[in-house]
């Protein structure tokens, strides 16, 4: 496909402006013209009879009327509601809702219209990272999101953060927009077949952080990804890493003992297995990889990596030069609302610059 031809017909000429310029910089995609003649309800249902552009964007009014109407090549009007409370109806987007819900809403009607896919150019294959272990409280979302930023801070590319958890880790460590599109409705186009080219703007189900690392907006219910089945959860990460839209994709799963855990593991590039150097989460761990079936471990076992997180340094210690030390530092982690933030400078922050320059390196 190429780009989103769309035309802004809309009344308030400041807010059609400010619209535009916002969306053109959100996103390559989009192609704007804002119309320089009179504005009529006759001359934006000619335009949409033309179909010279594959969307218009005009007055919630004129829509209103144009579906009345069952004007020619109506579904390519969309509608700008003043308020919230024909949101959720085909056809309206609210135009106040904000540049992510905004952007999301368009993405999905152009795929709606048009039946077309979104397809990004690369020149790189998506490399799978995972993180888990088969302990709790290890820190092991939090080692996910800090490597997955470290890799996009480091490697200048993209970044995936996907939470196979069944209460998801993604709202605690980053904010989570306005925008309306989430992992179930992702996964609801995905799986139905005549709505698929609408997962292919994939942006639209997006959120991301300061870093630029990105996260599938949360669902409110269950995740439903711990939820899948083998056949879409390979159907899933399939979505994701033929994109080609991510360099990197990190997944944070827990190590329990399952068909699809073994199918994940085979997926990834790197495995970091986490623990707290406590024994409980050493011998959860030990259990768990003497569970892997052989014919998994042999293919897998090169490319599991040992991670010591809350470690504290003791005097004549023998370190382990296999494994990777996050040093213990609460000073890294600070509660701000309802959010976890990180920070990358301080010890913790070395230790996870050197897990990332590994994989780096090794992939």
């Amino acid at each position: 496909m190429g780009r989103i031809n769309l035309l802004i017909f809309h009344k308030d000429k400041e807010y059609a402006s400010a619209i535009s310029l916002a969306l053109a910089a959100k996103d390559s995609i989009y192609s704007i013209t804002l119309t320089e003649e009179e504005l009529t309800f006759h001359g934006a249902v000619t335009e949409a009879a033309h179909k010279n552009y594959d969307l218009i964007l005009l007055d919630q009014q004129w829509k209103e009327e144009a579906d009345r109407l069952e004007a020619e090549n109506r579904e390519r009007m969309i509608g700008l509601c003043e308020t919230p409370s024909r949101w959720h109806i085909e056809g309206y987007i609210y135009k106040y809702g904000g540049l992510e819900r905004i952007n999301s809403e368009i993405q999905l009607a152009y795929a709606r219209v048009t039946g077309k896919s979104r397809t990004f150019l690369s020149d790189h294959k998506t490399r799978v990272i995972g993180v888990t272990s088969s302990a709790g409280g290890v820190g092991t979302s939090s080692i996910a999101i800090a490597v997955g930023r470290e890799l996009t801070s480091l490697d200048k590319r993209d970044a995936l953060y996907l939470s196979y958890e069944r209460t998801e880790s993604t709202p605690v460590y980053i904010p989570v927009d306005e925008g309306r599109a989430s992992i179930s409705e992702y996964l609801y186009y995905l799986f139905a077949t005549e709505k698929e080219a609408s997962s292919s703007f994939i942006d639209g189900f997006l959120i991301s952080d300061t870093y630029g690392l990105s996260a599938f907006r949360p669902s409110k219910a269950i995740n439903e990804l711990a939820e899948l089945s083998r056949e879409q959860q390979m159907q899933f990460m399939d979505s994701i890493c033929t994109s080609g839209r991510f360099r990197y994709v990190i997944i944070d799963f827990c190590g329990l003992v399952s068909d699809g855990t073994w199918q994940l593991m085979l997926l990834c590039s790197k495995i970091l297995l986490i623990d707290d150097g406590q024994p409980l989460s050493l011998m959860k761990n030990h259990k768990f990889i003497s569970n892997i079936p052989l014919e998994v471990f042999e293919e897998i076992q090169d490319r599991i990596y040992q991670v010591t997180n809350k470690w504290m340094p003791k005097d004549e210690e023998t370190m382990d030069p296999n494994r990777f030390y996050l040093e213990n530092d609460q000073e890294s982690f600070q509660v701000a609302e309802s959010n976890i933030n990180i920070g990358l400078h301080r010890c913790f922050g070395l230790g996870v610059k050197k897990i990332a320059d590994e994989l780096a390196t090794e992939l």
